[in-house]
């Protein structure tokens, strides 16, 4: 869906406060270039990752003239970021949660705007015991501080989607920037949060039976569960966990498997 209203966009420019002498802005899925527009003229470099090979041509066009643009026509799962101040994205739907993974790894930008569905970032904000607690809640809280900006109505874009949408700021907390097991711990959730609803050993051991499908947690030895897992943990359900307590459940896990 492409986004119509020029007003969305504005607001966006006016909340990212960006430099036109200093931001280098990411943006992902530009569509026909509405937003594109507007982040051109106002930073100092903008690199813009496309898909969709047609739209790459029009935006070819569109932009021609237009000095601090540069359209990569890549899958922005599958490449590496380029340097940046700033991300800025009406996120394609299909791609919001590996984005928002993908986001976390490159761990690049001092600030990140997106446009997301509106259930989406009701996940994202999920605590724990509500029933849209998983892998995307524990990620996104664990590793940004989340803002919901404003909320955007499906009339703002065309063709008009189902849902509704909003916007929301996302920043890095400090304290886990630089952590070089965020991709294990992608890995951890996905072979663990199947199993959210049974008390935290017997998703562990689910896991462990498993590992040969997450590369980055194999392990060629035989190590035990009970010294991965707290006292005040084994009884409780993995989805009464908070964010920080399946991250620290995570360190436990692979320290031992690593011993």
């Amino acid at each position: 869906c492409f986004l119509i209203n020029e007003h969305i966009a504005d607001f966006i420019i006016e909340y990212a406060k960006l430099d036109v002498e200093q931001d280098t802005v990411l943006e992902i899925g530009p569509g026909f270039g509405s937003l594109t527009q507007k982040i051109a003229e106002n930073s100092h470099q903008l690199y813009a990752i496309e898909i969709d090979s047609k739209i790459c041509h029009y935006l070819q066009k569109k932009f021609s003239r237009q000095e601090n643009f540069t359209l990569i026509n890549q899958d922005a799962l599958k490449i590496t970021f380029p340097e940046h101040t700033k991300l800025i994205s009406n996120v394609p739907y299909h791609i919001s949660g590996p984005l928002i993974q993908k986001i976390v790894s490159e761990k690049k930008a001092e600030l990140i705007i997106l446009m997301l569905q509106e259930d989406f970032i009701n996940r994202m904000k999920a605590p724990p015991q509500a029933k849209g607690y998983g892998r995307l809640s524990v990620i996104s809280q664990l590793f940004f501080t989340i803002k919901i900006l404003r909320n955007v109505s499906r009339y703002d874009f065309y063709p008009q989607p189902e849902v509704e949408s909003g916007i929301i700021e996302l920043k890095f907390k400090p304290e886990l920037l630089g952590n070089p097991h965020i991709a294990a711990f992608g890995e951890f959730l996905a072979g663990i949060f199947p199993y959210k609803n049974k008390v935290v050993p017997k998703a562990l051991s689910f896991l462990k039976k498993n590992l040969g499908n997450y590369p980055k947690l194999s392990s060629t030895k035989e190590f035990s569960l009970e010294k991965t897992i707290p006292e005040e943990l084994k009884n409780k359900r993995l989805w009464e966990l908070t964010p920080l307590q399946i991250w620290e459940l995570f360190l436990n896990f692979n320290e031992i498997r690593n011993a």
